[in-house]
């Protein structure tokens, strides 16, 4: 289009042009101007563009030999004032404004000289000089009033409303909803599994990350306790203990009737009420912990039923103790063996039962989390067969992004990050940062403060309510929107891929690595996350 070129190369320094605005407003107007140029200190025109020979015989408008239904100005007046209102209702501005034609394939020395017409049409030939024929034109039709107010505002107004840089864009709060929403319901499978609970006093549940088995551990001891038997969930972690548990306490029941524990915190009860006053703080206690001691202190009242999650990192000393806890009372087990961290410990519950139940799939992570977290997923990577990510995997860098820093710049790294999330949405409960060391080697865990953050260990009680900052282990079974994956460093030298599987299927909606050179050389699948080009 003549009109275009000519724009590109010839309109003033300092204006600005857009062309094939379009407006609609309510459900009753739409419209679409040509062109609109704006000198931001005068205020702006729509351009109205016919193209082809136009002529004017007897009051009547031509174009190519054929009557016009509308005259050329007629056709921009309304676009005109509505784009005007628009305007003044996103900024609260009213730029003054005009309406002018070009017919750029019509050539004349004098214009048009009726009425609305007269001074307010650019020809061929003025296109060449814009740089004169464009402040004529705007002295023409535009009241001669400046702008009192700042330009700036009413121009990017004007060009968000054109939308040439409209990127399609979910906001950080509506992808968390997105993800709490997607977890709220229980599908059919689950459904199927939860109504078995109720034919079945035992029964071993396994599935893996993301697939809902800690929802349904929830739902089955919540069926168990409203049916009047005092129940018991036990699971692996401190952490999605407490997480449990202030969930039974949001459903309003007795706690004397259910409650979730840890199964070390359990038996510690269990041995102090025997009065051996155990020392937690002492590393050989769980490595000596007298099982058989706690199951002679087994009270009387034991639990009506029992349901055990994350049973997969048991022990068989464990194993031994649930076995005496749960005789002859309804006992659930749910496990995932990819997640098992222990390589000696059991591939599968040692329970004489004949229900086994499986839950497909995963409704936790994104695809593109979920995908990456497969290669990671040691039944897939067996002998190596992932050890490169495929050529030409791209993965969505929303949704997981690496980031790569000196040793000595990582924290600051991640503290910016941090700060970035909290910037653009998130909350301080959205976010987890998970250490792929374990406790006694992890620098993370002995934060309390990252910058301006406030961390939190997994199971302290404020940790609902900020930012986690804590060890794969410990976060195992729990969930957030935002992870953030640190100290890959220190965790490669053991089951480097079962501790970043964990860290990565926590996440709801996204996921954040921040690494070394050195982590991405001795991880090459890590690359495939690196932005293309």
């Amino acid at each position: 289009m003549k009109m275009y070129e000519k724009l590109k190369t010839n309109l003033p320094a300092g204006w600005k042009a857009w062309h094939s605005l379009r407006l609609r407003v309510g459900g009753e107007w739409e419209g679409e101007g040509d062109f609109v140029i704006a000198h931001p200190p005068r205020g702006f025109i729509v351009v109205e563009v016919k193209g082809g020979q136009i002529e004017l015989r007897d009051g009547r408008w031509f174009q190519n030999g054929r009557e016009m239904e509308k005259s050329p100005r007629q056709q921009a007046f309304a676009f005109a004032h509505h784009l005007a209102d628009e305007l003044r209702k996103k900024v609260n501005i009213n730029p003054p404004f005009g309406v002018a034609c070009v017919f750029p394939d019509t050539d004349f020395s004098v214009g048009p000289s009726c009425g609305d017409l007269a001074g307010a049409v650019m020809s061929e030939r003025d296109l060449n000089w814009l740089e004169v024929s464009l402040p004529k034109i705007f002295s023409a039709v535009v009241p001669q009033q400046p702008s009192s107010q700042p330009n700036n505002r009413w121009i990017k107004a004007l060009h968000d409303l054109w939308g040439e840089t409209w990127v399609p864009h979910v906001s950080l709060s509506d992808r968390v909803a997105d993800a709490e929403k997607a977890n709220i319901a229980l599908d059919r499978e689950q459904l199927r599994i939860l109504d078995f609970a109720g034919e079945n006093t035992r029964a071993i549940v396994s599935g893996g990350a993301g697939s809902g088995k800690t929802i349904v551990a929830r739902e089955v001891c919540l069926k168990w306790a409203r049916s009047g038997l005092s129940t018991l969930y036990l699971c692996f972690t401190n952490p999605l203990a407490a997480e449990v548990n202030h969930y039974f306490q949001s459903k309003n029941i007795d706690g004397a009737r259910l409650r979730a524990v840890s199964i070390g915190e359990y038996i510690v009860e269990l041995l102090d009420a025997a009065g051996l006053k155990p020392n937690q703080d002492d590393p050989a206690f769980w490595k000596m912990a007298p099982i058989q001691t706690a199951c002679d202190a087994m009270p009387r009242d034991k639990p009506g039923a029992v349901v055990l999650d994350e049973a997969q990192d048991l022990d068989r000393e464990t194993w031994t103790f649930m076995q005496s806890l749960t005789e002859g009372i309804p006992f659930w087990v749910f496990y995932d063996e990819h997640q098992k961290f222990w390589k000696e410990r059991l591939a599968e519950p040692p329970l004489d039962t004949t229900v086994k139940l499986k839950l497909p799939g995963q409704h936790r992570n994104p695809p593109a989390i979920e995908r990456f977290a497969s290669l990671y997923n040691e039944s897939m990577t067996a002998a190596g067969a992932h050890a490169h990510t495929p050529a030409g995997t791209v993965f969505d860098c929303e949704t997981i992004r690496l980031i790569t820093a000196d040793q000595d710049n990582l924290f600051a790294r991640l503290q910016h990050e941090i700060g970035e999330l909290r910037r653009k949405g998130a909350r301080a409960e959205d976010i987890a940062i998970i250490s792929l060391s374990g406790q006694l080697r992890s620098q993370l865990v002995s934060l309390h403060q990252l910058g301006s953050h406030r961390l939190h260990a997994a199971d302290d009680e404020n940790a609902p309510h900020g930012i986690v900052a804590d060890t794969f282990l410990r976060f195992k079974g729990l969930e957030r929107p935002f992870i953030v994956i640190v100290e890959l460093e220190a965790g490669a030298v053991s089951r480097y891929d079962v501790r970043m599987h964990i860290a990565l299927t926590r996440a709801t909606v996204a996921v954040t690595i921040i690494c070394t050179e050195e982590a991405v050389t001795r991880d090459p699948r890590l690359a495939a996350l690196r932005p293309s080009g």
